[in-house]
């Protein structure tokens, strides 16, 4: 009985697959937009966490603002404006017993030029040579890396990252632009290194690193102006108690400070949290319309189900003449509004897993969709085939069989 019931409803269906397949669209859209982003939300949390355990788990930043990273929320507008952080604050740092290492990191706007072409997109990073071992694994194809003489002597030099680098010298090979002259700020730099990272959506601990050059902190803030300290990056040593490191940072600075936290001093576990919560945000907030779009397709379902209610009552009135029961009537019509929901969502969900190639390749974005998420996406389908079907499908189970065939 329950065999013959979803040939039915199958039939019913495809004797009106314009209709069905515009009812399934607000599923379809709906599940494709929620699948799509919890799937890149996740994948960015496992790429952040990759990056994590590359880089160890000693490592602490100290960054300008109260990022409020220990569970009291996140905003987004702390770290924003003029830099808290001073020359002093490193100084108090590399001080410090149970620091291997200790780096500046600074921001620096303006555009970059070479041959005439220029670097607009390129993050330009004022660092001190630990810097780059610490946050930055990316290989060296060319050249060297920044040094402690290109500090001591406030060189003007340059590493270039695989961005920059195709911008200003298209097509050349890494190791014929060493020696190239770059302009920036008005001055001249000599390219002395070029690095090869991976494209990132997020790069840890600061902005996508394939997108970044580099030039000695010491040049920077001796010849360029507002040069701002952005970062302070810290190695704890081997075996040393990271947290009452961070403790012992935080309680210098406090003192540099003259007792204002205007800063934050964050782990690595502190960091991937204030990501996942910034995500989990943004996930929150588009998952929502997807939300809403699953709202619509229901009531479109709704919709076409009361309406093949009114088409096919004489259909209904044979049925019951023959002997089947309200409850066969209600299985029927509910099972209609469950399939045509429940194939709206595998499409959304096929569509999510169509675009991870191309979003992989061409944004660098990964869309993770794990078992969990396909589930979901699955369950969602299915409650809103349910929750809006139930109305029709009782409609259609208590039609009087007399007056049903009487039904013109």
């Amino acid at each position: 009985m329950m065999l013959e019931t979803f040939r039915i409803a199958l039939r019913a269906l495809r004797s009106n697959k314009g209709r069905s397949t515009l009812t399934m669209l607000g599923v379809i859209i709906g599940v494709f937009a929620i699948a799509t982003l919890i799937g890149i939300g996740q994948g960015v949390k496992r790429d952040v966490s990759e990056q994590i355990t590359e880089l160890g788990s000693n490592l602490i930043f100290v960054v300008s603002g109260q990022l409020n990273a220990g569970g009291e929320g996140f905003n987004p507008a702390a770290a924003l404006g003029a830099s808290t952080l001073t020359d002093d604050d490193i100084a108090d740092v590399r001080s410090l017993a149970d620091i291997e290492s200790v780096g500046a990191l600074s921001l620096i706007s303006g555009f970059v030029q070479a041959e005439e072409r220029s670097a607009p997109q390129a993050f330009n990073l004022a660092v001190e040579p630990d810097v780059l071992a610490l946050v930055n694994t990316a290989p060296l194809v060319a050249g060297r890396l920044l040094n402690d003489d290109d500090e001591t002597a406030r060189a003007n030099v340059m590493v270039l990252d695989r961005g920059p680098r195709n911008a200003l010298f298209p097509g050349r090979a890494p190791a014929d632009i060493i020696g190239e002259s770059v302009n920036f700020k008005g001055a001249a730099y000599e390219v002395v290194g070029v690095v090869e990272s991976p494209p990132a959506p997020f790069s840890f601990g600061g902005p996508d690193f394939s997108s970044a050059l580099y030039l000695p902190y010491a040049t920077a803030r001796e010849t360029i102006d507002n040069t701002q300290l952005f970062r302070i990056v810290a190695q704890a040593a081997d075996g040393a108690d990271v947290p009452a490191v961070v403790a012992t940072i935080h309680d210098a600075l406090l003192e540099n400070h003259g007792q204002t936290e205007d800063f934050s001093v964050l782990t690595q576990e502190d960091i991937l949290r204030v990501i996942d919560e910034i995500l989990s945000l943004l996930t929150n907030a588009v998952v929502g319309i997807g939300a809403i779009s699953l709202l619509v397709g229901g009531i479109g379902i709704m919709n076409i189900m009361l309406v093949s209610v009114t088409e096919r009552t004489k259909e209904v009135g044979v049925r019951k003449a023959l002997g089947a029961s309200n409850g066969n009537i209600l299985f029927q019509f509910l099972l209609e509004a469950v399939i045509l929901s429940l194939l709206g969502g595998l499409i959304g969900l096929a569509g999510a897993f169509a675009i991870s190639f191309p979003v992989k390749s061409q944004v660098g974005l990964t869309l993770l969709l794990d078992a969990q998420t396909v589930g979901l996406a699955t369950l969602f389908s299915v409650l809103v085939g349910v929750v809006f079907g139930v109305a029709p499908a009782l409609r259609a189970s208590r039609l009087n069989p007399i007056d049903a065939l009487r039904y013109e």
